[in-house]
């Protein structure tokens, strides 16, 4: 019986012995190995998805580029306002109105934005539906603009047709500020050629209208002469 009795204990022994020595590591070295495996799929996986997006985006390139570059145009990386009077002059030009004045505020960044606000007035003459084209050409510029007030008076020109005169005020945006960007020389001669366009303009149309005048003066001399 004792002999039983202690074989059954060194039996039990060394099963203890045998699994916490060699079973336990066996058990612990397999769970870390499922653990690695897991972690591995885990991050395959993320590196699949990566690689996935980046493989769309080198599909897109194009696309990607064309809309950065369209963005950049609506809100450019600097003020560039010498060349939005530039575009604000051809669209004078083009619906036969005159740009009599454009000034513009110094840019202040908008709330919880990296965007500048820049604040901008003009006033314009010329025909109603030739201003009413000017605004709708002002909304297709490809330069985000904002127009906020608009106050229109009737009047009459020089030749007795009914005119108009419009001020408006509204904004544009860039993503830099004023100070690092703008070139104020360039803006003033800007705003000077615009000037001086709209001014030879007036003069060309206002010379027809006088040539007529003096024309028809000569002839009402000559009708008297003979008269006489």
């Amino acid at each position: 019986m004792r002999k039983f009795l202690l074989g059954a204990l060194i039996a039990i022994l060394i099963t203890a012995v045998w699994y916490f020595f060699i079973v336990g590591p066996i058990n612990e070295r397999k769970d870390i190995a499922q653990t690695d495996l897991e972690t591995a799929e885990s991050q395959e996986f993320t590196l699949r998805t990566t690689l996935s997006r980046l493989q769309k985006i080198e599909e897109n390139q194009l696309e990607y580029a064309t809309a950065i570059g369209q963005l950049q145009t609506a809100i450019p990386p600097e003020p560039r306002l010498a060349e939005l009077i530039d575009d604000l002059s051809f669209l004078a030009d083009e619906n036969g109105i005159v740009l009599a004045n454009i000034s513009f505020a110094t840019p202040t960044l908008a709330p919880d934005t990296d965007i500048y606000v820049i604040g901008a007035s003009m006033s314009i003459e010329g025909q109603f539906f030739e201003i009413l084209g000017f605004l709708y050409g002002a909304a297709e510029l490809d330069r985000v603009m904002t127009i906020e007030n608009l106050s229109m008076t009737p009047g009459a020109d020089d030749a007795g047709f009914h005119s108009m005169s419009a001020s408006l005020s509204g904004s544009v945006y860039t993503t830099s500020d004023l100070g690092s960007n703008l070139d104020l020389a360039e803006l003033l001669e800007a705003v000077e050629e615009a000037a001086a366009e709209a001014v030879e303009e007036a003069v060309e149309e206002a010379l027809p209208d006088a040539g007529a005048d003096d024309e028809a003066a000569a002839d009402t001399t000559t009708t008297t002469t003979a008269g006489a």
